[in-house]
Formats: structure tokens, C-alpha cells, sequence
């Protein structure tokens, strides 16, 4: 995100130094990795976290430095000077698809489609942005300030005066903005008119509605769609941009129609066009507000502070948090713009940016070094290692083993060992059952030593066999010890080495 501070102060007259700004962001957790200084103006390169996208807006940014400095926010005031015609008469918009949570458009008519200004045209550039025209700029220029992607149709190029937002059909095809022709699939999600699908939902427009020089009345909209299949979408289709981007990160479904408004009052200010009366406003499922509960001491409790309950709720109404108090605890209702604020935690996070992670305070609970406790396998395989020989190596091999073992083994029909827990999938047939006795392990460990003519082998292990239970639930499990030794033992300075024997 390439955040220009002459823009910035649109919204808040911030007057440190790019320095001192940039290390209050960076220690809140807005990481500002560079700073690019010119003639102008200063831009800041922000790496955000993922869930932070909503400072993908210059205007959500302006909160935070607002938060942190407590100057004042001056945020765009007006609504659109509006015509006595209204858009019903224009437009009609349908969501047919689960994926698009609210749809909302303006019409505005006597357009006059040419350069954005020069003032417009930089700052997109310094944003990273190339400008188009003026209808089309003021789109980007909006998602920029606002983090709420845009998007403009010629109003006369759409059939049948309806928008619809609804899944593709299988192998329909659209050719997008870029000139690419592509094949859909009915995974992604399309506006379309009364006949075609017109664009791609939340990743790019198509070429046949297209905003040019001809066009005179054209349709502003403001959306939300699912982040998870626009990132599909825009993933199968190699096309990732600054809208797919916004969604996928999540965006703030009460600025769909600020966005709107300020983009056509922007346009009224060009003098580019004239705004119909009325929004056409689909919204299914209106969002109820996230109220969380937080716990003064719980905060303390958590950051080894002493505040007040004033002091908190100081610091939470500077990021725009809605409190009321309710005795020893309070209630807080989270902005729509704050996503990523969903648990108590959340909270004591955001106070703690704003306090300053570097004034709470490091010091650990000290308290006396105890033995841990220790259960008979842990305390019998520390015996084991302490009292093993250098040449000893303790082996772990798997508790599946081939049923032909038991075989192998000449165990007797009816003994014990061939009481087995059965393994319902196993992953080979070699890996049947579960294991009655450690030999099998230890056998085939030794026969892949002595096949590549590593003969002197001392070899130990220490590990659980299984037998059926009565309850048929779970296996009953035994810890036991088994060992093998082949060839001879080494010499050392405690005497000759030798063949092995029994004893």
C-alpha cells in the first residue's frame, strides 16, 4: 500500500515528521517498510497484516493516525445534488447468487467523459494507479480513499435495464476489459444484463460495457462480494487487481453506499455528469453490529497494567468503538470498518497498540524450579539411557506389523501373541495388525543392518504392545523392553572386544 501523505491530509491535518509518523504506525503494527520523499509529496510503502486490509483505504489509515496522535478526523461531507428523475425508471438490480451479500448502483445521465484533472491524475500515479478518464479514475480514486472497490457500465450498452448478479453458466464467455476472451464456469460469479454476462464480480469489467468517449449515461456501482470466490475466481483466471485484492482481504459492507455517494458527488464536482434521484439498493441480509464483552480486569490481567475503566474506554472511543458501561464490565460495539475485531482478545490488542507495546512491562512471574513429574515408562526410559552402552542404539519401529510374523515367529496356535487388535484401514497388508511383541521390529531392523554387512549390532527398544480390550473400544497397551545383539563387541579401553554370547 503506497500511502500519500498529501492525500492523507484531506482527511487529517497530521503535522510530525514522515519519520516520527512512520515509526507510530510501525509500532501500533502498520509497518511502514520505506519512505519515498519528493518535490510534493512523501509516500509511505505500508506492509499490512492480513487482517488489516481495511488500511487499504486512505481514510481508515487517517483513523488510525488520528488514534494515535489525537488530531481530529475531517472526513468528506455532502451528498450529490440530485434530478427529480428517479433511477427506478432506469434500472432494475437482481441477486440471484449467495456470493454477493449487497449490490447498490446510481445512475447519473448527461455525462461528459474526458481527462480526470491533473491534480487526480498524480495522485493515482503515485498510488500505482494508471488514469483512464474521468469516469473511470473517479472509481479508483474512490476505492482508494475508501477501500471500497467501483465499477462504471455504460448504462446504454447494458440490455434490458436490469443488472444481475448471479453465477456464470458453464463455458459462457466474456471478454474482459484486458481484451481477453475467457471461458466461465458456474464457480464464479458475474454481473450480467437481461441477455450477457457484463463483468467479472469483483475482479474486472467486461469490454462490452465499457466506459469511452461516447458514452452520456452510465451506472455507478458499489458491491460486496464473497472474498473467497472472487480469489478463486481471479486466481483460475490469472487476473488478480486492486478490486479482487479488496475483497479477498474483506471490505466494509456499511461503505458500500458512502462509496457510492462520494464517487458521484466527486463526478458532480468535474462537472462530468448529473445524478438520478434515488439508489437501487440490494442488500438480503442486512448485518447486525458486533457487540463484544471486555473486562477491565481481564485487561489488566492480560497487560500487567493498572488502568481505570475511564482509561479504557478512553482508548477504545479513539479507534470509533461505541461503550457502555455495565457495572464491572463493559459492552462494546465494534464499527462495521473493523472486521478483524471479533473476541475480547481482539480488545485488549487494540488498547495495547495504543498504549504502546514497549510500556508494558516484560517482567516474568518468578517462581521456584521444581522437578517435573515423571510417569514408570519416562522414568524406566531415562534409566535405560543413562545405563546404555555407547554401542547400544535403542531403535522405535512401528506398532503395525504383518500378521506373517507371528509365523515366523512359530507362535503357537492359541497363544497369546496371537490374540491381535485387527487395523480396519490399514495402509498395506504388511501393516495388519497391531503388535503383540517387539521381535518383529527388532528382526527386520537387524536384517537390514546385516544385509548391507553391518554385522555387530546391539539394538534395544522400548515400546507398547496391544491386546483387544473388553470394552472393544480401545486396545489395552503394556510398556515392555526387548533387545537384540549379533556379531561381535567392539574393544575399548575397558578390555578386547569379542564374539557375543548369551550371557
Amino acid at each position: 500500500m503506497r500511502l500519500s501523505l498529501e492525500w492523507l491530509k484531506d482527511f487529517i491535518e497530521v503535522d510530525i515528521p514522515a519519520k516520527e509518523l512512520a515509526h507510530r504506525l510501525t509500532m501500533s503494527g502498520i509497518a511502514v517498510e520505506n519512505i519515498e520523499e519528493s518535490e510534493n509529496d512523501t509516500i509511505l510503502e505500508l506492509e499490512l497484516t492480513p487482517n488489516r486490509g481495511d488500511c487499504l483505504g486512505i481514510i481508515n489509515v487517517a483513523r488510525e493516525v488520528s488514534a494515535l496522535t489525537g488530531i481530529p478526523l475531517d472526513l468528506p461531507q455532502g451528498l450529490p445534488d440530485e434530478l427529480d428523475e428517479r433511477i427506478e425508471d432506469y434500472i432494475k438490480v437482481t441477486i440471484e447468487s449467495s456470493l454477493c451479500s449487497r449490490y447498490a448502483a446510481r445512475i447519473m445521465k448527461n455525462v461528459r467523459v474526458a481527462p480526470s484533472p491533473v491534480w487526480m491524475q498524480e495522485r493515482l500515479e503515485r498510488a500505482g494507479i494508471r488514469p483512464i478518464n474521468n469516469v473511470v479514475d473517479v472509481t479508483n480514486y474512490v476505492m482508494l480513499e475508501t477501500n471500497q472497490p467501483m465499477h462504471a457500465f455504460d448504462y446504454d450498452l447494458l440490455e434490458g435495464k436490469q443488472i444481475i448478479v448471479r453465477n456464470a453458466v458453464e463455458s459462457e464467455i466474456l471478454v474482459t476489459l484486458d481484451g481477453s476472451e475467457r471461458r466461465l464456469d458456474p464457480s464464479m460469479l458475474v454481473i450480467a444484463d437481461a441477455v450477457k454476462p457484463v463483468a467479472l464480480a469483483g475482479v474486472m469489467g467486461g469490454e462490452s460495457s465499457e466506459i469511452n468517449e461516447h458514452s452520456t449515461t452510465i451506472l455507478l456501482e458499489s458491491a460486496v462480494f464473497d472474498g473467497i470466490s472472487v480469489r478463486r475466481t481471479a486466481k483460475e483466471m490469472a487476473l488478480r487487481t486492486e478490486a479482487s485484492i479488496r475483497f479477498e482481504k474483506g471490505v466494509d459492507i456499511e461503505g458500500v453506499i458512502p462509496a457510492l455517494d462520494r464517487a458521484a458527488r466527486l463526478l458532480e464536482i468535474l462537472g462530468a455528469g448529473e445524478v438520478l434521484q434515488g439508489i437501487d439498493d440490494v442488500y438480503p441480509e442486512p448485518k447486525s453490529v458486533t457487540k463484544i464483552r471486555l473486562r477491565p480486569a481481564r485487561v489488566n490481567a492480560v497487560l500487567s497494567t493498572a488502568f481505570s475503566g475511564d482509561q479504557i474506554r478512553e482508548y477504545l472511543q479513539k479507534l470509533q468503538f461505541v461503550i457502555e458501561d455495565h457495572g464491572q464490565e463493559l459492552m462494546v460495539t465494534i464499527p462495521s470498518f473493523r472486521p478483524d475485531v471479533t473476541i475480547e482478545e481482539d480488545l485488549i490488542e487494540e488498547i495495547a497498540r495504543l498504549y504502546g507495546y514497549d510500556n508494558i512491562s516484560s517482567d516474568l512471574e518468578r517462581a521456584q524450579p521444581t522437578q517435573g513429574y515423571r510417569n514408570d515408562y519416562q522414568r524406566f526410559h531415562q534409566e535405560l539411557l543413562l545405563n546404555s552402552t555407547k554401542w547400544m542404539h535403542q531403535i522405535i519401529t512401528y506398532s503395525f506389523i504383518n500378521p506373517h510374523w507371528l509365523d515366523v515367529l512359530m507362535v503357537p496356535t492359541g497363544h497369546d501373541l496371537r490374540t491381535v487388535v485387527k487395523v480396519a484401514n490399514p495402509f498395506s497388508e504388511e501393516q495388519g495388525i497391531m503388535r503383540t511383541t517387539l521381535l518383529p521390529g527388532l528382526l527386520e531392523t537387524a536384517r537390514r543392518n546385516i544385509s548391507r554387512r553391518n554385522e555387530d549390532l546391539c539394538l534395544v527398544e522400548l515400546g507398547n504392545v496391544f491386546w483387544p480390550s473388553d470394552n472393544h473400544i480401545q486396545p489395552e497397551e503394556k510398556s515392555v523392553l526387548a533387545g537384540l545383539a549379533s556379531g561381535k563387541i567392539p574393544g575399548g579401553w575397558q578390555g578386547p572386544g569379542g564374539e557375543l554370547d548369551f550371557f
